[in-house]
C-alpha cells in the first residue's frame, strides 16, 4: 500500500493538515498517542474512524521510511568517500557557478 492510500493531504480538509485516509483525523495524533504513552487501542477508541489496519501501516511505513532514510544517508556518506578523490570528475561548483549565470 503506497502512503497516499494512508495519508490524505486536502487543503479543505484541516488545511492541508496530513490525515489518515478517509477521515479528519491528523496523523500527529497517533504519534502524540504513542508519545504519551497510549497504547494503540486507546488511540483507536478516541479515533473510531481510523481502522486499525490504517494505523498499523501509518507505523510500518514511517519505520520503513526511517530506515530506509538511515541507509540513503549511510550510502550517501560512503559515495562521498569515494569519490572525492577523483580527478576525472568535473568540478561542480564551477559547473553550478556557470548554470546560475545562464
Amino acid at each position: 500500500m503506497k502512503a497516499s492510500d494512508l495519508i490524505e493531504r486536502d487543503p479543505e480538509k484541516l488545511g492541508g493538515t496530513p490525515v489518515f485516509f478517509g477521515t479528519r483525523v491528523p496523523i500527529k495524533n497517533l504519534f502524540d498517542c504513542l508519545e504519551d504513552g497510549d497504547g494503540l487501542d486507546e488511540f483507536l477508541d478516541q479515533f473510531p474512524t481510523v481502522t486499525r489496519e490504517q494505523a498499523l501501516r501509518v507505523l510500518e511505513l514511517s519505520k520503513q521510511r526511517l530506515l530506509t532514510d538511515n541507509t540513503r544517508s549511510a550510502l550517501m556518506q560512503k559515495a562521498r568517500g569515494i569519490w572525492k578523490d577523483r580527478q576525472d570528475l568535473p568540478d561542480m561548483d564551477q559547473l553550478r557557478s556557470e548554470w546560475n549565470r545562464l
